[in-house]
């Protein structure tokens, strides 16, 4: 297996992790909606709109939660790219690695993130770095390719954690759980589009 592919494995096997674990705690959030102290359905959070509201803010946190492991797998790849080339002679310092993340995403990454990766002790920014735009060319193509396999894969490893998340039996015992706190009380006070979209969560 060659450098990029065992790195590019091993950025997917983070990715999964990070999903993995992003579902959990999306799960543990939607084991305490509309519970009181006492872990016991509220029938008043099914009909006053809080349980919803809570399951809104838990499915934003898992949102930004699978987006940030999405950023860092891309800047992962390109970083590793860069460490290759810098490996193969070329001078790559942080501010040629922002540059190159900014030409190959159309965003940056963190100043931070660049200089432990690339910063060398007691190098200033007036010893700039010999390695100009187009020295970067034919590489910068070499990872923007690489980027297209690398969220091929990222997709469908979301697209199987969010299939696997709908086929839960702990998620789908939930909502069962949700739609008995209904029926005891008044199923008229929950449309059912406040249910279409509880059970969308």
């Amino acid at each position: 297996m060659s450098e990029v592919s065992s790195s590019r494995a091993s950025i997917v096997k983070r990715y999964d992790e990070a999903l993995k674990a992003a579902y959990d705690r999306y799960l543990q959030d939607m084991k305490l909606a509309g519970r009181n102290s006492l872990g016991q359905m509220e029938q008043l959070a099914m009909i006053d709109g809080s349980l919803e509201e809570e399951m809104k803010r838990a499915s934003s946190r898992l949102g930004a939660a699978v987006g940030a492991a999405s950023k860092r797998a891309t800047r992962e790849a390109i970083f590793t790219a860069l460490e290759l080339a810098r490996g193969n002679g070329l001078d790559i310092t942080p501010t040629v690695a922002l540059h190159v993340a900014e030409r190959v995403m159309g965003r940056g990454v963190s100043m931070r993130a660049a200089t432990a990766r690339f910063g060398t002790p007691g190098r200033t920014a007036a010893d700039k770095s010999a390695t100009s735009a187009v020295d970067l060319v034919e590489l910068e193509q070499q990872i923007r390719n690489e980027l297209k396999t690398l969220n091929r894969l990222l997709n469908e490893s979301r697209e199987e954690h969010r299939l696997e998340w709908t086929r839960s039996p702990e998620r789908n015992a939930i909502i069962e759980q949700w739609r008995a706190a209904v029926r005891k009380g008044s199923v008229a006070m929950v449309s059912p589009e406040e249910w279409q979209r509880l059970e969308g969560m």
